[in-house]
């Protein structure tokens, strides 16, 4: 296996002919992105000790201060904040090329980082990575389960190639492809009134205790979001990311849980109903998620378009 080390040449204070290779630009600009060698550190899987040698070397080959280090953290010099803009200029052409050259010759190889939130894939097919796999063997995905949230941010900061996550209330930064929708239940034991109703109207949850997701997951902000609509703000008295708990609660008569259609279908108790929306478009949406300024790869597209086609 060969392997190719991209450099980039320059005349650094002293008139010297050095180089830099683009590992130390993209540490540089993680570095600015986050504002935090510690947070930067993380993003890119690396102690904080050797991303601040890196940068260390990358300033000490210039000639020239990058950062300001002060207690309250981290500011760019003015030398920084012009590297900062030639750097991602660089970096971005570079993807652009990898992605040209790939897309020319159809190179179907390579890896896909995945971020996913708990249960995607059992709404879309319990199969449906290792069938993918299987048509394209050159292809290996690497997957990791996260919350909506934690997803989104890993997506934002370049952690993972891509995510697939309920659709975010928040699409800054943020593309969104949509899979697929699930209807909402609300579960509710059956000595509630509610248990009574053909179907619900979210103004009819006023006077409930809510069991909800943790603040992790978007779910929880479209009920809060939801309720706020229609007029009031709910009583939440438990929360939790474990859903068979939030059900186990509802089976107690602890409060109502408002969950998606294929955990519905999963659940066998018999002191518990599930009751359908009024409000058609009060949906669970799930798609992928990537950065706004980001190309997508040639796998990436391959890996899209067979989901989306599955």
């Amino acid at each position: 296996m060969v392997r190719v080390i991209l450099k980039t040449y320059y005349f650094n204070a002293k008139g010297l002919f050095k180089f830099m290779d683009m590992k130390q630009l993209k540490y540089f600009v993680q570095v600015c992105e986050d504002k935090s060698f510690t947070l930067a550190s993380q993003s890119l899987f690396i102690t904080q000790q050797a991303l601040s040698k890196t940068i260390k070397n990358l300033e000490n080959e210039l000639g020239i201060q990058l950062f300001h280090r002060t207690p309250k953290g981290i500011e760019l010099t003015d030398a920084g904040n012009f590297l900062l803009e030639k750097a991602k200029y660089l970096l971005e052409e570079l993807e652009s090329i990898t992605n040209e050259v790939k897309d020319k010759f159809n190179l179907q190889k390579g890896t896909i980082s995945l971020c996913v939130a708990p249960g995607v894939l059992r709404s879309l097919s319990p199969n449906i990575l290792i069938d993918f796999c299987d048509t394209y063997a050159d292809i290996k995905v690497i997957k990791h389960e996260y919350s909506d949230l934690i997803c989104e941010r890993h997506v934002k900061r370049g952690v993972f190639n891509i995510g697939c996550s309920l659709m975010p209330s928040n699409l800054t930064n943020i593309d969104f492809i949509p899979i697929k929708s699930e209807k909402l239940y609300l579960i509710v034991n059956t000595k509630n009134p509610l248990s009574r109703k053909k179907e619900i109207h979210i103004k009819d949850l006023a006077n409930e205790n809510f069991i909800v997701f943790d603040k992790n997951f978007e779910l929880r902000h479209l009920v809060v979001s939801k309720c706020k609509e229609a007029g009031f703000i709910p009583k939440i008295i438990f929360e939790s990311s474990e859903v068979d708990l939030l059900n186990n609660l509802v089976y107690l008569n602890k409060g109502i849980f408002i969950c998606v259609e294929h955990v519905v279908n999963e659940i066998n108790e018999k002191n518990t109903c599930f009751i359908p929306f009024s409000d058609k478009s009060f949906k669970w949406k799930i798609g992928f998620i990537l950065r706004k300024d980001k190309q997508v790869s040639p796998i990436l597209k391959t890996f899209i378009n067979y989901i989306l086609e599955y």
